[in-house]
């Protein structure tokens, strides 16, 4: 029998090397520790359920979902974030400051690093649409500047196999783009 990987637990093991009680926490909370109270023992006033109000808002949650791809190594999405060293300043650890810092997250708008290449801090991130955001990630080979300028090597005469090239991109890319099935103005 397999026992968990947390030093001292002696449980059997339920998945990814953790016993029952630590997968679930480490799937809640990105960490195997102990965060909320157990038993009959109500928090007090100073405990974190208590300092802000806004568990379950959609602010909240995008934090919580930030908090999850970076720290949680059994997150589906952690190679694109933590697994890539991608991490989150020490003060937004405190929800109250990442909500100082970001504000209440705005409806249809998702959280955003401006450098895909930075972590998660104040000055790297903004409430952006789904479209935007879906502009800045790192396989984005084109710029909205680009796209107008394919556009109008387009309708000057120039074939798809020609813009591929000089793009950079797909003949069906290429296609979509002058079509304006992709790149549509937001």
């Amino acid at each position: 029998m397999k026992i968990c990987r947390v030093d001292g637990c002696g449980q059997a093991v339920r998945c990814k090397e953790l016993c029952s009680i630590h997968y679930s926490r480490m799937q809640r909370n990105g960490t195997t520790e102990k965060l909320k109270p157990r038993g009959n023992k109500r928090p007090g006033k100073d405990h974190n359920r208590f300092k802000h109000g806004m568990a379950g808002t959609s602010t909240y949650k995008s934090w919580l979902a930030m908090k999850k791809r970076c720290l949680n190594p059994d997150c589906k999405d952690y190679p694109n974030w933590g697994g890539r060293g991608i991490t989150i300043c020490n003060e937004w650890m405190d929800f109250n400051n990442f909500l100082r810092d970001m504000g209440e997250k705005p409806k249809g708008m998702t959280l955003e690093r401006v450098n895909n290449d930075d972590d998660y801090k104040p000055g790297n991130c903004i409430w952006a649409s789904r479209t935007a955001q879906s502009r800045n990630r790192r396989y984005t080979k084109m710029s909205a500047e680009q796209a107008a300028e394919l556009k109008a090597d387009r309708e000057a005469g120039m074939t798809y196999p020609v813009l591929s090239e000089k793009y950079g991109i797909s003949i069906s890319h290429a296609h979509r783009i002058a079509s304006g099935d992709s790149w549509r103005a937001e």
